[in-house]
């Protein structure tokens, strides 16, 4: 199973519950993917030493997983030239194989 990364930022989480809920639910399409949550990154711009998104692909995920593109301030390009791309709301996924090889770039949308 490969890893992944779940990316969260703190201003779009309202509270514990609302951050447990989304953990919850970007857990679930990583298991539907075949991924494992290896880490959840809240990225909080208060704190001393925050993650920012650069940070975290700079790790080499094969995939990071968040609830909407605007956890990841839209920045879907960058994240496919690094790794896989599971977006919750409105779903979809781009995907690479877990070795880091050619990339295959598949993309459902559901309404």
């Amino acid at each position: 199973m490969c890893r992944a990364i779940v990316y969260l930022k703190a201003e779009m989480v309202a509270t514990a519950a609302a951050r447990e809920n989304l953990e919850a639910q970007c857990g679930l399409l990583a298991a539907a993917h075949g991924y494992r949550v290896e880490q959840v990154v809240l990225a909080d711009p208060g704190q001393p030493l925050p993650y920012t998104l650069d940070e975290v692909l700079k790790l080499g995920p094969p995939a990071l997983i968040v609830p909407a593109a605007a956890h990841i301030d839209n920045r879907v390009e960058d994240v496919l030239e690094r790794c896989a791309l599971i977006v919750g709301t409105p779903y979809s996924y781009r995907h690479r194989n877990c070795s880091g090889g050619v990339r295959e770039t598949g993309i459902v949308h559901t309404h």
